[in-house]
């Protein structure tokens, strides 16, 4: 599987850097189409207390922006070869976030698409329009050995 992976990733070698920069185009995007989430984790920054402050409040990506990002990239000699749906916010907290990665399949045929969740919005509805979305890779996270230990780090939102 980890070779079938970097075969994918990589189309069967390494990209030495050294060698290859300037890049015709990025390697890895991470897009966050919402700083939202579901969850106060101890380790995150969203759970600051002045976090809404600090960021600018919560929002979510009009899809019109997600669409001028994913056409700027498109328009690239070489596409990244991996785009994934994640940096701190929950992304299934966009409840049309299939629709983007639908979109960005479109556009970018040939990039890995990723997304990673805390699986707590996670419904059969909602896997079956990521799976249709031509999403490649859902990863789930769990923060701890046992269901304590995953509570004591990922607390829920009062709010």
């Amino acid at each position: 599987m980890i070779e079938q992976l970097h075969n994918t990733l990589f189309d069967g070698k390494r990209v030495e850097l050294e060698k290859s920069v300037p890049l015709a185009g990025p390697l890895l995007v991470h897009i966050e189409t919402t700083n939202r989430c579901n969850f106060k984790c101890v380790f995150c920054p969203e759970s600051d207390e002045n976090y809404q402050e600090l960021s600018g409040g919560y929002k979510s990506m009009p899809f019109n922006d997600f669409k001028r990002i994913i056409d700027s990239l498109a328009a690239l000699d070489q596409h990244p070869r991996i785009l994934n749906f994640f940096v701190m916010g929950e992304p299934l907290m966009n409840k049309n976030i299939s629709e983007y990665i639908l979109y960005a399949r479109g556009a970018l045929p040939k990039s890995i698409l990723s997304l990673s969740t805390n699986g707590a919005l996670l419904t059969e509805k909602k896997f079956e329009s990521l799976c249709k979305s031509g999403l490649d890779f859902l990863r789930v996270s769990i923060f701890g050995s046992s269901d304590e230990a995953h509570k004591k780090i990922r607390k829920p939102k009062s709010t």
